[in-house]
């Protein structure tokens, strides 16, 4: 009678078990798929407030990309963003690196040649990362930026990339650096004034661009990169400040560069109107710094929340409050803040304290950092392969 009683009750649990495991199966399911909804939600949000991309622009999205993640299979992502920058790249090295060039120890310390990066980006590739749009890895609640997991391709490391200092300063002119972004037959180049050259691969923005078009599954959605500028000699090449001659015509000039940047998928940073040093400056200076960039710079690319330091010097919190210079930034619309720092870090400071902002650090991509060969940098490409040898006049070792 036991034996008959307990061979019965498996028997009904087991059937209880068969009937309810597709329900929460399904229900599992539902869960996931509502939150990759919200998730998509969140992510275009932040796109389009920051004139990243619209409904619009999205539709011109080539096929062939679409096609490319439509065969990925995307998993919820909450591990580590990997965020690298540099500078403008040095399009002539040979001229960058004479001897009389006033520049050549800026250069060799803070920039990339054009074939350094195109090794780099080789490297991160055969390194399974791909690019990230940052927008797409945070939400905004009660006025502040909060980091969200997000969907992903599986078995990829997500990528940042960020460039400071696209301004063209005249005085850097013939001396090694292109002079200007323009467009030709529809596509981002770089213009040298001496000789008069336009190419598509003197720059990051074009290299990268190829580089892509090459390999498509390095972008997730278009994502590129992310463009820091400040002001004081206008933006891209361009001649925006106040008071430069042919202001007004350069503006309707660069404008055109900047949408079409952010129709192929670049944002804009500001990285302060003059580069000055945050933490000397007075706050009156400071607010004014940030003032001119809104009033010059924001009207030319738009509307950012990105703010990357200059020197990576920042000032968030001082005598246990906030600071009045980071209340500045804030007020101003900026959300998300970039520093500078070897290990991945994206997370909310200050720790020890109720008032917290999203803050990344950037690992640097230069000269110092390729011969320092840090073990960090050597997780996301190979220093030595990647540093030109022949051309550069410090050695590596």
């Amino acid at each position: 009678m036991n034996d008959k009683f307990s061979m019965k009750t498996v028997f009904i649990i087991l059937m209880v078990v068969v009937m309810i495991f597709p329900i929460v199966t399904a229900v599992k399911i539902a869960e996931f798929e509502r939150d990759k909804k919200n998730i998509a939600r969140v992510q275009q949000e932040n796109l389009e407030k920051n004139g990243v991309i619209s409904p619009e622009i999205d539709e011109t999205l080539s096929n062939e990309t679409e096609n490319v993640f439509a065969k990925t299979n995307e998993v919820l992502y909450q591990g580590e963003v990997v965020h690298l920058f540099t500078h403008a790249l040095l399009a002539e090295s040979e001229k960058a690196f004479r001897e009389d060039n006033s520049m050549r120890i800026h250069y060799d310390r803070d920039c990339l040649l054009t074939s350094e990066f195109e090794k780099i980006l080789e490297n991160l590739y055969s390194n399974d990362y791909v690019l990230v749009d940052v927008h797409k890895t945070y939400e905004i609640v009660d006025g502040v930026a909060k980091k969200i997991p997000f969907m992903f391709p599986e078995g990829k490391k997500p990528l940042i990339l960020s460039f400071d200092d696209v301004v063209y300063d005249p005085k850097k002119q013939n001396q090694g650096m292109i002079d200007r972004i323009v467009i030709k037959n529809g596509k981002i180049a770089g213009e040298i004034f001496e000789t008069g050259e336009v190419a598509f691969d003197n720059e990051f923005i074009g290299i990268l661009e190829s580089f892509i078009k090459e390999n498509q599954d390095f972008s997730h959605e278009n994502a590129k990169g992310i463009i820091c500028v400040t002001g004081y000699c206008g933006v891209l090449g361009y001649r925006t400040q106040d008071g430069s001659p042919n202001q007004q015509s350069e503006i309707v000039k660069a404008k055109k560069v900047v949408n079409l940047l952010k129709k192929n998928g670049w944002v804009f940073a500001s990285h302060s109107f003059c580069h000055g040093h945050m933490k000397s400056q007075s706050v009156e200076k400071f607010a004014d710094d940030t003032k001119k960039w809104k009033n010059q710079v924001e009207s030319v690319v738009g509307e950012t929340n990105l703010f990357a330091y200059p020197y990576g010097e920042w000032e968030i919190e001082k005598d246990g409050e906030t600071s009045d210079k980071h209340k500045i930034l804030v007020e101003n619309g900026f959300e998300v803040f970039f520093g500078v720092g070897v290990n991945p870090f994206y997370s909310h400071l200050p720790y020890n304290s109720n008032e917290k902002f999203l803050f990344m650090d950037r690992c640097p991509m230069d000269g110092i950092s390729l011969r320092l060969g840090h073990e960090t940098i050597k997780k996301y490409f190979d220093p030595e392969f990647v540093y030109n040898h022949e051309i550069r006049f410090i050695p590596f070792d």
